[in-house]
């Protein structure tokens, strides 16, 4: 919601969670919302039954056996890059945490390791899923439509362009400024041009010409 709040802050004036309607609605809260139908430590268990018979097969060691509890903890981990975030919030994002390898080199692990992040990633965006749903349904109790999403976008086009022709009109009036103050300094004063140049301050210009009236009527 804090994305649409940028985008169309008119529409979605309030940021709060289509879900529990009592926190911000960010990344991370996105993710951990408690009215959310599941939660990441069950995506994690998920993924995890995914491999979890050829990872078995592969251990030669006893300890491979907690691989299931060992990864849980380290996506349960601090990341060391984003924001308030965990490592399992890399891996939704597309970042594979090398911690994630634990150590393991040979490629039979490194592949069964993959997988399991990529299954991951396919069980966390039913949370997305289902928070898009929700969203649409909040948006039709508000009667936001696909229409009045055109008119605002239609809008905000307008208002650009015009501020791009005030703009320009500003600085071709500010413009003229600096050369008509030159010139009266050059026929005024006998020092050198490149001194009467230098020694001319043009700041109170630029502030006039933005605020001029006249640059903001239509034609």
């Amino acid at each position: 919601m804090c994305t649409l709040h940028e985008r169309e802050p008119y529409l979605y004036m309030l940021m709060r969670c289509v879900r529990c309607m009592k926190t911000i609605e960010d990344w991370n809260h996105l993710w951990r919302c408690k009215s959310n139908n599941t939660n990441i430590t069950q995506f994690i268990n998920s993924a995890w039954e995914t491999i979890a018979g050829e990872w078995l097969s592969l251990s030669e060691d006893a300890s491979d056996t907690n691989f299931h509890v060992k990864i849980l903890n380290i996506l349960n981990e601090k990341s060391s890059f984003l924001n308030r975030a965990k490592i399992f919030d890399e891996a939704i994002c597309s970042f594979v945490n090398k911690s994630l390898y634990m150590g393991y080199t040979d490629n039979k692990y490194k592949q069964l390791i993959g997988k399991f992040i990529t299954k991951f990633q396919l069980e966390v965006k039913e949370i997305w899923k289902q928070r898009c749903s929700e969203v649409i349904q909040w948006e039709k109790c508000h009667e936001i439509t696909s229409k009045i999403k055109k008119e605002h976008t239609t809008m905000k086009v307008i208002q650009k362009t015009f501020y791009n022709r005030n703009y320009e009109l500003s600085k071709k009036a500010f413009l003229q400024g600096c050369i008509d103050r030159w010139v009266g300094s050059c026929v005024k004063g006998t020092s050198k041009l490149e001194k009467v140049w230098r020694e001319q301050k043009v700041d109170d210009l630029w502030t006039y010409t933005l605020n001029r009236d006249t640059l903001f009527s239509v034609d």
